[in-house]
């Protein structure tokens, strides 16, 4: 290799590494930090006897210091399952507010959402064996979310049927937190 050729090869070289070097460093201080990674579960008995709904809740807790932002994969009871009441899962801050939340008889969930307190969260799940309680709760989330009950009484096809049975309800939650 002649000397034209090996000094362009290394001003090329030297170029390249100085523009992986402002690009990577541009990405780390604008891009999201990850802080925290958590595998959290719990289970809630759901029992439904003459239409009356009876609930052992257990949630559970997570601890955020510095994050900011958090996303989260929740997988909700069983498909191929037939609940006789619809679930929603809340997310709350310590301060009690819903800072997210989904609802549904199970299913898996991808969210990402803002934390924008510091301290203790909570995710629990409530449960509801009629409609009209089920608007109610979404409501008191999102007052302006719109909800149709049909004349049957079901909620987007969902049937509160009122069957009596007892169910074990899991919630398997995946968590990653950034600033």
């Amino acid at each position: 290799m002649n000397k034209t050729t090996k000094s362009v090869l290394f001003g090329l070289g030297t170029v390249a590494v100085l523009a992986l070097t402002v690009l990577f460093g541009y990405l780390g201080f604008k891009g999201e930090k990850p802080q925290d990674k958590m595998d959290l579960f719990y289970t809630d008995t759901v029992t439904i006897v003459n239409g009356n709904l009876e609930v052992e809740h257990s949630g559970v807790e997570f601890k955020n210091g510095d994050s900011t932002k958090c996303k989260m994969k929740l997988a909700m009871g069983d498909s191929s399952e037939k609940y006789s009441f619809l679930t929603i899962v809340k997310i709350l801050a310590p301060s009690g507010d819903a800072v997210a939340w989904v609802s549904g008889s199970s299913g898996n969930w991808e969210m990402e959402f803002d934390l924008p307190e510091k301290g203790t969260y909570k995710i629990q799940s409530d449960y509801y064996a009629d409609a009209n309680a089920f608007k109610e709760a979404c409501l008191a989330l999102k007052p302006d979310m719109e909800i149709n009950i049909g004349e049957d009484g079901s909620f987007d096809g969902f049937v509160f049927s009122g069957e009596d049975g007892q169910w074990k309800i899991d919630h398997d939650i995946k968590i990653s937190t950034s600033k």
